[in-house]
């Protein structure tokens, strides 16, 4: 599966028959950049913090005073029917684990999107941790050698590593400095 962002919108898609090319080419990842990721995780570490997180409204619930950006965010979220109808034909469990943080901004406008489309989809079993809760995943999650949040990681079944994309990346804060500045 080859993703390539351009500038915070996705330039490429390709996969051997991939059930989120119509998603992805509909959806502009403004903050979300493609991390070229040089190895697999450990399904071990993976599984063991999947396990230790949790689902959106109990992770919102963690930080009640930081959620209301996250619930005002998540009321203008809409998932197409076309979309809907693509992610209810996914057939294989998906074990999809966020590292954020509630406190985050971009963690904010991205996380009810994410949360949109995982409610469409009966097989995603969309998950939350804290950034700080885990420093061993932290480690293996850096973005720009940071440890950045969002980062989302896809697992297969067994929770082998399958794919992470990430926060902002070097060229996209160029991209935002040029417009603002």
């Amino acid at each position: 599966m080859v993703l390539t962002a351009c500038a915070g919108h996705i330039k490429e898609f390709t996969s051997i028959s991939s059930p989120f090319q119509s998603i992805a080419r509909s959806f502009t990842l403004d903050s979300l950049s493609v991390i070229a990721y040089p190895y697999a995780m450990n399904a071990t570490l993976l599984q063991s913090a999947f396990e230790q997180s949790l689902a959106y409204d109990r992770y919102l619930e963690t930080d009640p005073g930081r959620a209301g950006a996250w619930r005002t965010v998540e009321k203008s979220v809409h998932i197409t029917s076309a979309q809907e109808t693509l992610l209810k034909s996914f057939v294989r469990h998906m074990p999809v684990l966020v590292v954020s943080g509630v406190w985050c901004g971009d963690c904010a406008q991205q996380g009810p999107m994410l949360h949109a489309i995982a409610k469409a989809c009966p097989q995603i079993d969309l998950r939350w941790i804290d950034r700080d809760a885990r420093p061993d995943l932290t480690e293996h999650t850096k973005v720009c050698g940071g440890a950045r949040v969002p980062v989302v990681v896809w697992m297969a079944e067994d929770f082998e590593f399958v794919s992470m994309l990430g926060d902002r990346t070097l060229s996209r804060y160029r991209s935002i400095a040029r417009k603002q500045l």
